[in-house]
């Protein structure tokens, strides 16, 4: 299946006119509702939100939107960009706020084409994630296992004398 691509800055789409911010807004919510099905209202407005929030400084806030053959909104990944210091020793970093993708799509291998495709694009020293939910953790933290290479990400799963080992940011 082909997905449609649009990457973009929160502060481009804040720039967008009203109707078209409204529009967005409503698939974002429809695709958190349709992917995080018990997730509270309450919960659901913050990430929301994030969509629609500049984070300051010199970092920048990107959205990838993936729609589908009829153009419905099929996942979308908000991140971070930007340069963090870490141990004395400054880095640029990806730090990946949320990923949503519509349930139809769960275990297609869009979600390691959406990160593959930020890794490119971006080239990041340091990945760095935040997980809703166990499933997601577990598939950031073998991202190194299935073949992403070339960058530090954190937390990650390691094989170290035959077992998984969880590698945290130093």
């Amino acid at each position: 299946m082909q997905f449609n691509q649009q990457i973009t800055s929160v502060d481009q789409v804040l720039g967008w006119p009203a109707e078209e911010q409204v529009k967005l807004r409503a698939e974002i919510d429809d695709l958190l509702s349709r992917a995080f099905p018990r997730m509270s209202d309450e919960v659901r407005k913050e990430w929301l939100e994030d969509h629609f929030t500049l984070p300051g400084g010199s970092i920048r806030r990107e959205l990838m939107l993936l729609r589908d053959d009829s153009n419905k909104l099929a996942a979308t990944m908000l991140f971070d960009y930007g340069a963090v210091e870490a141990g004395g020793t400054v880095s640029n970093a990806i730090y990946v706020l949320a990923r949503i993708v519509s349930p139809e799509y769960h275990g297609t291998g869009l979600v390691n084409e959406i990160i593959k495709k930020v890794m490119e694009n971006w080239s990041p020293d340091l990945l760095l994630t935040t997980c809703a939910h166990s499933a997601s953790l577990h598939s950031w933290v073998r991202l190194p296992l299935k073949g992403l290479t070339g960058y530090e990400v954190y937390p990650r799963l390691e094989m170290k004398e035959g077992m998984e080992t969880v590698v945290t940011l130093p």
